[in-house]
């Protein structure tokens, strides 16, 4: 039969939700935009003082955001206070070192990669990321490093999308 609205409640059960907090008021508004379920939010908000009660998520997942955040370590804390005993999170960041790019021009090419690096406050933190989580308070229990490979591109590959932030950023950083 056809799933509706609700459908799918038991993702999150009865009572849970899903939050999304982010920095920018743009991608918040967007993103409620196009929420197909009541259980999901979007709200402005800071990765170093979040606007949530101790203890009040079972879960976090946190995708290329401590990279970001000039106080990584703050964050991160953060992160530990928001979530209940016992609870989970998933952290996903970027060695920026480790893009295999094929180009032509070698030397313009790491120019460009060297350029890229300032796009983010900490380009390398996944180094350290392990031994940072255990000093927030977090058990560490896996860690995975994981390839995205196109072999194409086209509008529908990271390499497009990725391959366009860093043209935006090379055209405002004056490269």
């Amino acid at each position: 039969g056809a799933a509706g609205p609700g459908a799918d409640r038991h993702v999150v059960g009865a009572a849970g939700q899903v939050l999304g907090i982010e920095l920018s008021d743009d991608l918040v508004s967007f993103a409620n935009a196009r929420k197909s379920r009541s259980w999901i939010d979007y709200r402005q908000g800071d990765a170093v003082d979040l606007d949530v009660p101790t203890g009040s998520f079972d879960v976090f997942v946190s995708t290329q955001v401590v990279e970001y955040v000039p106080d990584a370590d703050a964050a991160l804390r953060e992160m530990y206070r928001v979530l209940r005993p016992g609870g989970r999170g998933l952290l996903v960041d970027t060695d920026w070192d480790t893009v295999v790019w094929y180009a032509a021009n070698e030397d313009r090419m790491a120019r460009i990669l060297k350029a890229w690096e300032g796009h983010c406050a900490h380009p390398r933190l996944v180094r350290t990321l392990a031994p940072r989580l255990r000093a927030s308070g977090f058990v560490v229990n896996r860690v995975e490093a994981y390839p995205i490979v196109n072999t194409t591109y086209d509008r529908n590959t990271y390499s497009h999308g990725i391959a366009r932030l860093i043209s935006d950023h090379l055209e405002r950083s004056n490269f």
